[in-house]
């Protein structure tokens, strides 16, 4: 049985929520090699460009960021609250996402401009959630819809 009435954050860290949500995962194409090819200090500048920017596109359809590991974003929509158009709000972010990565222009002294590329991958299905940490993030979630959507992502071209 999925128990979605949200208990308290508080009682959130002790007892874990049951319920349906649409989770969306993103990363940049080629990070690993961008990581290889620059210095530390412009690749911590990309990414926290990066951060930002999925933040907001992500509140502005709904969602909120639970977790983010190097430049792959991994945000919730319908929790804490459901509506009926989780799915819908997450496709959209996604693809404004998808479009703001292309615009940013990323240029280096003395190299050629840099062109951006996300990958996403979007999912809907039963998790149970925790309050997290700074290690885990915002929410801890867990069930098979937070793998499918990495895996998702990760066949996106």
């Amino acid at each position: 049985m999925v128990d979605s009435t949200l208990p308290k954050s508080e009682e959130l860290r002790h007892t874990p929520w049951r319920g349906y949500v649409t989770r969306l995962f993103a990363d940049l194409c080629d990070y690993t090699g961008l990581g290889e090819q620059h210095d530390p200090e412009e690749i911590d500048e990309l990414r926290f460009q990066l951060e930002q920017l999925a933040g907001r596109v992500i509140e502005r359809h709904g969602g909120s960021v639970s977790q983010i590991y190097g430049d792959g974003i991994l945000a919730v929509f319908g929790f804490p609250e459901a509506r009926g158009d989780d799915s819908r709000r997450a496709v959209g972010a996604a693809v404004e996402l998808r479009e703001a990565v292309h615009e940013l222009r990323w240029d280096v002294e003395g190299l050629e401009p840099v062109e951006f590329r996300l990958h996403s991958g979007v999912h809907a299905g039963l998790v149970c959630a925790r309050r997290g940490d700074a290690l885990n993030g915002k929410y801890m979630l867990s069930g098979d819809t937070v793998s499918t959507t990495a895996r998702l992502c990760a066949s996106a071209e």
